[in-house]
């Protein structure tokens, strides 16, 4: 019981790392951590914008 927090943190975390490679995104674990951790909604939005390939033009889950 205490420890399924810590495992959806993981696991999303990975998903992040994933979605990051694949579409070729800047960033790194820590950050996804901290992202996760600290602000989940934003997160699922930006990873389902995308997976589905609807982000807006020039916009994907690292601005510069």
């Amino acid at each position: 019981m205490y420890t399924i927090p810590i495992a959806n943190i993981i696991s999303l975390v990975i998903i992040r790392g994933k979605i990051r490679e694949q579409r070729g995104i800047a960033g790194s674990t820590i950050n996804d951590l901290m992202l996760v951790s600290f602000c989940t909604l934003c997160t699922l939005v930006q990873e389902a914008q995308e997976v589905q390939g609807s982000a807006p033009a020039g916009v994907s889950m690292v601005r510069e």
